[in-house]
């Protein structure tokens, strides 16, 4: 959906804000702000990152997380984050950001779990209920107050697997 058409389904519904995430960048990010400024709602600037899982939890997986700017040092951090997962990964490698630049940058940012796409659900959905807990306990260090576990429901079979323990 474009950025204009998100603007004007949240101001015909009322609501007051509305977020747009793109995977591994912010590149509607500034069509959305002039678009929901124009229909008197409150942007909220965020991107679904890929994110390496800590190497004690899960060697080489690579799994979603989204990430919101809460303020104007989230949004810096955000943005550092997205250049980081392009810039500072090898160059075979697809775009992300290791746990470790995550733990360097995240005040200010809100975090979701991602779903079906987010180790937190896969995890679960595999059966390792003890990694999943340490990977959330991870996340909820990263994120006092500002973490919140996404249940999205599109019959994905990760996400209806998952969805019991995560409620």
């Amino acid at each position: 959906m474009e950025p204009k058409a998100i603007a004007e389904r949240a101001a015909k519904l009322g609501f007051p804000a509305a977020a747009l995430t793109d995977r591994n960048g912010l590149y509607a990010s500034m069509a959305f702000t002039e678009a929901c400024i124009g229909k008197g709602v409150q942007p909220i600037i965020g991107a679904m990152l890929a994110v390496a899982c800590p190497p004690e939890i899960a060697p080489a997986a690579v799994d979603w997380l989204v990430l919101l700017a809460k303020d104007e040092q989230g949004y810096s951090n955000l943005c550092h984050l997205v250049s980081s997962a392009h810039l500072d990964r090898p160059v075979e490698q697809d775009p992300h950001v290791t746990f470790a630049a995550l733990e360097k940058t995240s005040e200010g940012l809100i975090a979701l779990t991602a779903g079906g796409e987010g180790a937190l659900a896969r995890l679960i959905a595999d059966g390792q209920k003890d990694k999943a807990t340490a990977y959330l306990e991870r996340l909820q260090a990263l994120f006092p107050e500002r973490l919140y576990i996404e249940i999205i429901r599109r019959h994905d079979p990760v996400e209806d697997a998952a969805e019991e323990a995560l409620i």
